[in-house]
């Protein structure tokens, strides 16, 4: 329990919770993806009991969506860039985000459980407990707010941040006219000099039946505006129906947390995203694919073109045809190379490249009979093109090591043809890769005996192993002395010859 005031230092074990969390993940070989699931439910679940009963400072709810931000996109490593922007990233999937929770606002949602128990007058003892202490009318959200201890200033914060969400109902009209909040959000005696004491116990149903209003019999003097206001004002009584506070935020009027936190994020969206967004998550795809098409459908893949333009790549040209900038649908429809993969999987109708709208060309394909293939095409397609910058890299510092390391024969296997080309049968020199190629060129020209081989992936699972151990390092290049354990029993089934055939 917390008290006195409250400081940052009271929630730091928050933070050191979620980077103790964050190192146990640290080898996991995680995707995108997966990141993304763990940080909606690990990382996310973390703070929830402290966020139910208190206000948390906001450098430390700043803290948990930046280790939160951090980890989606750069895992545990500083590998990596952000490809959507976070206020995106925290919309619904419905809206067009994955789903991420917001530190400030999870936090204030939860806390609305206790604004709502406070204004039902729940029977609970905390509540009477809190309504004695401060309290002096029978409603809390129009109280003033008085400062108190920890748990109390928390929920006065929350009412303050949910208080526009609330509605006051009218039902059986035993409210009173003129010190409840039914026409606004002050009661009517606050824009008026005073209230005729003749009035003052007068209640809405004894101004407002036989459906009509009868402000004649009011002793207090209203101005025109008032009266206006007031006679526009339909109301449609029930004496079974109690005059009480709802929330507007679901259908039922009832408060929780998940509608709480659904109101305050709309409450934030300043340009609301009018597109359709389900459909993807509706597909019959792995999530990986799911994400990559999310990816594209905000434009922010990082082709050339994107990177060029946060001014991380010198040039947008795109790096396979060196004819044309490489914008998103240059690099997975228009490119030669993304072409044949097309053309191969059966889409070479000319209406298929005629449609120049990235949206609309999704939108188009993904309804057809030939979804599936259409979503692992644009999958491949992305892949291929990633993939010669890996492979590139993988064989540039494999001979530099060898090189450094005293071996005079070296037989490398590599199952990017392509990248095999590029370095024996040469390249352009605006070729976006020309400093590696050149580099690994001028390697094979040393007085040792280099050969450069095509095998399949099937073929060298060992290969396809330290790769995936390698993704989960955070270190540029990591080397072994000995083989790790999990590789021997695949060094064996290579030797023998063993296929391994893709999944």
């Amino acid at each position: 329990m917390i008290t006195g005031r409250v400081k940052k230092v009271d929630f730091s074990f928050i933070i050191d919770k979620l980077n103790s969390r964050l190192a146990s993940w640290k080898n996991k070989l995680l995707s995108k993806p997966g990141r993304v699931t763990l940080a909606k439910s690990v990382m996310n679940s973390i703070p929830t009991y402290y966020m139910q009963i208190s206000w948390l400072p906001s450098s430390i709810c700043s803290q948990i969506d930046m280790m939160t931000r951090k980890f989606i996109w750069k895992g545990n490593s500083n590998k990596g860039i952000h490809l959507v922007g976070w206020n995106v990233v925290t919309q619904s999937k419905e809206d067009g985000g994955l789903g991420v929770r917001l530190a400030r606002e999870a936090n204030t949602a939860m806390l609305g459980k206790l604004v709502w128990d406070l204004q039902q007058q729940s029977d609970k003892p905390w509540v009477h407990m809190l309504q004695d202490k401060y309290l002096d009318s029978s409603h809390f959200l129009t109280s003033k707010r008085k400062f108190g201890s920890p748990i109390w200033n928390s929920i006065s914060k929350a009412k303050l941040a949910l208080l526009d969400g609330f509605h006051y109902r009218i039902g059986d009209g035993n409210s009173s006219f003129w010190y409840s909040p039914w026409i606004s959000r002050d009661p009517l005696c606050k824009s008026l000099d005073y209230v005729a004491i003749q009035d003052s116990q007068l209640r809405l149903k004894d101004i407002f039946f036989n459906d009509s209003w009868h402000l004649n019999q009011l002793y207090t003097p209203l101005t025109t505006d008032m009266k206006n206001l007031i006679s526009h004002y339909h109301l449609i009584l029930n004496i079974g129906v109690l005059d009480c506070f709802t929330w507007n935020g679901s259908l039922d009027g009832v408060y929780t947390a998940s509608s709480g936190y659904s109101w305050l994020l709309k409450k934030k969206q300043h340009n609301p995203n009018n597109k359709s967004w389900k459909w993807i998550w509706n597909l019959r795809a792995p999530e990986k694919i799911k994400f990559l098409i999310w990816c594209i459908c905000h434009n922010s893949i990082p082709t050339l073109d994107m990177l060029h333009h946060r001014h991380l790549a010198q040039d947008n040209i795109c790096s396979r045809c060196l004819a044309n900038v490489e914008t998103t649908l240059h690099c997975l429809r228009d490119c030669p190379d993304a072409a044949r993969i097309w053309d191969a999987i059966g889409f070479r109708n000319g209406d298929f490249y005629s449609q120049m709208n990235l949206d609309l060309w999704l939108n188009s394909n993904v309804k057809g009979s030939g979804a599936h293939l259409f979503v692992a095409g644009l999958w491949w397609n992305w892949r291929a093109r990633n993939i010669v910058c890996v492979e590139l890299m993988a064989i540039y510092h494999g001979l530099r090591i060898a090189r450094d390391l005293g071996f005079s024969s070296i037989l490398c296997y590599s199952d990017s043809q392509t990248v095999l080309d590029l370095i024996l049968k040469g390249h352009s020199i605006y070729h976006c890769y020309a400093a590696v190629i050149t580099n690994i060129q001028d390697m094979l020209k040393f007085n040792w005996n280099v050969t450069l081989s095509h095998s399949l992936r099937e073929g060298n699972f060992s290969a396809d192993f330290l790769a995936k151990l390698g993704s989960a390092n955070d270190t540029k290049i990591k080397i072994w002395e000995s083989p790790p354990e999990a590789l021997k029993s695949i060094l064996l089934s290579d030797a023998l010859r063993v296929l391994h055939p893709r999944a």
